[in-house]
């Protein structure tokens, strides 16, 4: 399992820093989400901004609130497309804004989402509560989440702030020992292994 539990930005990858710098200037959908979240004025509001760094595209399965809810018209897209070729300067991005219009200032918002990538479980969750720290993971599960790499970054405090959240393929090789679940048996050679056996059986 490929798995973050909120990191401080400062670890993050190069080319993470730089698409978060960067993706505002040339993406107009992004400055789009983000100047409506300029305007918002109630209690808790989260800029939620996903990055895909893979060669693969991520489709959305399903989403969930515990708190608040999608604000506006920005819902998470169907699909974030793949990076451009070789180009991490090109990833796949989407951006939505969680929020709670509460006036009573006693829950913040919190959520979470499934995406679908090459088969595995893409997950990522965020909470701003009214009275605590701020949280944020994502993790990949499923029978190649080695492959995979993620990251997540969200302020300790604040009620409007940005999260950021990122996955990106770890360079191989991968074994076939390290991609198969817990408990998998790998037999390299069975003749091997049933002369094994039998000299066990035999004692010898």
């Amino acid at each position: 399992m490929a798995k973050s539990d909120g990191e401080s930005f400062s670890n993050a990858p190069e080319f993470l820093k730089i698409a978060v710098d960067t993706v505002g200037a040339t993406n107009a959908f992004i400055d789009g989400v983000e100047k409506l979240f300029d305007t918002i004025t109630f209690f808790s509001s989260v800029n939620i901004r996903i990055f895909n760094f893979t060669k693969s595209p991520i489709f959305f399965k399903d989403s969930g609130h515990e708190f608040g809810d999608f604000i506006g018209d920005t819902l998470p897209r169907p699909e974030i497309r793949a990076k451009v070729g070789d180009n991490d300067n090109d990833p796949g991005v989407d951006a939505f804004i969680s929020g709670n219009k509460s006036l009573l200032h006693t829950e913040g918002t919190q959520g979470h989402i499934n995406y679908d990538i090459d088969g595995h479980n893409f997950f990522i969750g965020w909470d701003n509560p009214a009275f605590a720290h701020n949280k944020s993971n994502c993790e990949v599960s499923g029978p190649r989440a080695k492959r995979f790499r993620v990251f997540n970054q969200i302020p300790e405090t604040g009620h409007k702030i940005h999260a950021q959240f990122a996955i990106w393929e770890n360079n191989g090789p991968f074994s076939v020992k390290s991609l198969l679940a817990p408990g998998t048996t790998v037999i390299q050679n069975p003749h091997q292994q049933q002369a094994s056996s039998l000299k066990l059986m035999l004692g010898i």
